[in-house]
């Protein structure tokens, strides 16, 4: 008897499983089918443009909007920067631009194309994106970077591990590109994940470049090198940069700030962080003091030279 109601028990057990896997299902099987076809978009001379134009955006099923009545705009080869509080809708913009999300109202266009009449696969081909949707699967080191894209090349891969500053770390690792990874990328530390993720999106060599807090983990000295690098004038990519690190947003050309779900203030860096009335110096008292920090250390050294 007591055999038997134990049987029974570990059955359930499993059944209760199969539920939960079943309802795991359920959630993407009623995921919206991605739309097809589209014109396909061209390589960006001198990195692609953006535009918003009274962008609307919510989650299914809420009533409030995440951006309500967004509008922006980034020149090709731009360096830009995003800052906001936390739920403010930065990385909701950026899966935006990425077409992983579409606008509930307003219009998103990149490089004068609108994104509703382009081909998504061509148009995700120019744009690199790092952010908490990337992550390390189970396979080599090199399929983690081509994603089985074939128009990327092995001199892509070791050209962005050298900006990434991965480069070096093959140097300890038994197979060097043919390391296998688990997944998750749990047998490398935090920083060589991050590091991994940005080779992937810059690999590709993308038109337009977004940076969601892609620094995170990265130890202080191995990060600069990183950023000079990606800003580098050489680089023609445009970038959109999500993030509070000054050491960022100082390389940016121009800072927008969003809150309530729009750009409520853009300017220079420099230019918010001194002005004692913006928008930015009262959201971020701490980040206005570090860049005039670091504009104070450029005007010394200037004046010794």
């Amino acid at each position: 008897m007591l055999s038997a109601l134990e049987k029974i028990i570990r059955s359930c057990d499993v059944f209760y499983d199969l539920l939960t896997g079943l309802d795991k299902v359920g959630h993407i099987t009623d995921l919206p089918v991605e739309r097809r076809g589209g014109i396909d978009m061209p390589e960006q001379e001198g990195g692609m443009s953006v535009a918003c134009y009274d962008v609307r955006f919510s989650y299914g099923g809420e009533r409030s909007e995440v951006l309500s009545g967004l509008n922006l705009g980034i020149a090709s080869g731009e360096k830009a920067s995003l800052v906001g509080a936390s739920g403010a809708g930065k990385t909701t913009l950026a899966w935006l631009l990425c077409g992983i999300y579409e606008p509930s109202h307003g219009t998103v266009e990149l490089g004068g194309f609108d994104l509703r009449d382009v081909s998504l696969p061509s148009f995700r081909r120019r744009v690199g994106l790092v952010g908490d949707a990337n992550e390390v699967f189970e396979g080599t080191i090199e399929d983690n970077i081509t994603l089985g894209r074939p128009y990327v090349s092995h001199q892509d891969v070791r050209w962005a591990l050298d900006i990434a500053q991965f480069s070096k770390d093959l140097v300890n690792m038994p197979s060097g590109l043919s390391t296998m990874l688990v997944s998750g990328g749990r047998n490398l530390s935090r920083g060589q994940v991050q590091r991994l993720l940005i080779a992937r999106a810059l690999a590709g060599r993308p038109d337009l470049l977004i940076l969601d807090e892609a620094f995170t983990g990265i130890d202080e000295a191995t990060k600069l090198k990183i950023v000079e690098a990606i800003f580098a004038p050489e680089n023609s990519w445009t970038i959109f940069d999500i993030s509070h690190d000054a050491e960022v947003v100082m390389r940016s050309s121009r800072v927008y700030v969003l809150s309530a779900g729009k750009i409520v203030e853009s300017g220079t860096p420099a230019d918010l962080s001194w002005r004692n009335v913006a928008e930015f110096s009262t959201l971020f008292p701490d980040l206005a003091a570090q860049i005039r920090s670091v504009e104070r250390r450029k005007t010394d050294r200037s004046a010794k030279v």
